[in-house]
């Protein structure tokens, strides 16, 4: 049943978010004939023991996935029951999103940093992940990134036109990967533990990371460490999202 669903709502959705997807990269010419292409379809089921996922980008630009798809199953859910998508992308505030019914999320396979926050209650979903068969040089975001650099702007933020062009224009995609996870380490460390039980191992792999994030952020582009340094004083992206 779940290859049929694939075999059908997939090509559909495909089809019209290769059309989406031109026209929101309608500055790049190789992008403007892309078609997405279902490369993987997974029901998912958690039984509300508080599980969770950490956070994670679901794939990386070598590989091809550009759009991620998300239909929510859950008939009676309410905010208790907990369970929420949190995205948390670089230069902006996190975002949860409930897992309603017969919801449909989309987001950016490459580029949005995500986790499951613990859900109380059994929680169904089925995941799409999509490929192009074009190469697409800038993946779909989830926040216009010169309005980012407006609102930390309007925080008191210490940032220049430069580094406005720079996390506008100029900020690669392994670049906003590596900001959004920086940006949101606290998160990104205490998703783990939320998912995980305390064990030697995960203290280990965790200040393993810590000391990697450490050193990242000094390796970080003078423009790119103003950004960090403002998101860590309180700057925020507000725009477009509710409170």
């Amino acid at each position: 049943a779940l290859r049929n669903f694939a075999a059908t709502a997939g090509r559909v959705l495909g089809r019209r978010l290769g059309t989406a997807l031109a026209v929101v990269n309608h500055e790049d010419d190789d992008a403007m004939s892309s078609t997405l292409v279902v490369d993987e379809v997974k029901a998912q089921y958690q039984d509300g023991s508080r599980s969770c996922f950490p956070c994670h980008f679901d794939t990386t630009t070598a590989s091809g996935r550009v759009v991620t798809a998300i239909l929510y199953l859950n008939r009676a859910w309410c905010p208790a029951d907990g369970g929420e998508l949190r995205i948390l992308p670089a230069g902006a505030r996190p975002v949860d999103v409930a897992p309603l019914f017969n919801r449909l999320v989309l987001f950016s396979s490459t580029a949005t940093l995500h986790r499951t926050l613990p859900s109380s209650a059994p929680r169904r979903c089925v995941s799409f992940w999509f490929k192009a068969t074009t190469t697409t040089r800038r993946p779909v975001r989830v926040a216009p990134a010169a309005l980012c650099a407006r609102c930390f702007s309007s925080h008191g933020a210490a940032l220049t036109p430069e580094d406005r062009r720079y996390f506008a224009e100029e900020l690669t995609d392994d670049s906003r990967r590596a900001l959004a996870k920086l940006g949101h380490r606290t998160e990104y460390a205490a998703s783990f533990r939320d998912a995980f039980d305390a064990s030697e191992p995960l203290r280990r792999a965790l200040d393993l990371d810590a000391a990697t994030t450490e050193a990242a952020i000094a390796a970080l582009a003078p423009p790119a460490r103003r950004i960090l340094d403002a998101f860590d004083g309180g700057a925020r992206c507000v725009c477009g999202w509710p409170d």
